[in-house]
């Protein structure tokens, strides 16, 4: 048979190769890693984002090079699922970048250092797409006010406006302070 040991004796049964990977043994993190980590488990969380985002972002940043997800699951010790989920995340706000190399499958993944950038994916991902669904279905409000003979319902077109009016100056506030930060 290919791919098996045959003992020496019969009385022992024939070992089979495992195809399952060799446990790769834990990265050591220095105290300093550890500590920036953990602050950006602490920004992570002052903006609502998981632990385990936080934890991958720190752990991406503080690498001297690209890092595999393997390096991420076997440096953290997360499953694979936090992981994956993580990273995905943070693809989708722009604040990591994925590198290829010819021959390696392998995604290889960078930390995004401009600041600018990571907070335009932030705003993109939580804010302005709300802001934009929140101002369109204001202005179908506004129009069925308009077109109502309630005078409750055209009591309300006060109201709409000035949220019309919120929702254009957070819009406005949120570029003009996304330019400071180049």
């Amino acid at each position: 048979m290919i791919g098996v040991d045959v003992p020496a004796s019969s009385s022992e049964p024939a070992r089979v190769p495992s195809r399952r990977r060799k446990r790769r043994s834990p990265i050591i993190l220095s105290e300093a890693q550890w500590e920036l980590i953990e602050v950006c488990v602490r920004v992570s969380q002052m903006v609502g984002m998981p632990r385990s985002v936080g934890e991958i972002l720190g752990f991406i940043f503080c690498a001297r090079g690209p890092v595999t997800f393997d390096d991420i699951v076997h440096g953290l010790g997360i499953s694979s699922g936090s992981a994956s989920c993580g990273l995905r995340f943070l693809r989708r706000l722009g604040a990591i970048k994925v590198s290829f190399y010819a021959r390696d499958r392998r995604d290889f993944f960078r930390a995004e250092t401009c600041l600018r950038r990571i907070a335009q994916g932030y705003l993109a991902e939580n804010v302005l797409h709300h802001l934009t669904g929140i101002a369109d279905r204001l202005r179908g409000l506004e129009n069925r006010i308009t077109n109502s003979s309630d005078p409750e319902v055209r009591a309300l077109s006060d109201r709409v406006t000035m949220l019309l009016n919120w929702n254009r100056k957070a819009g406005s506030a949120i570029a003009a302070a996304l330019q400071t930060l180049d």
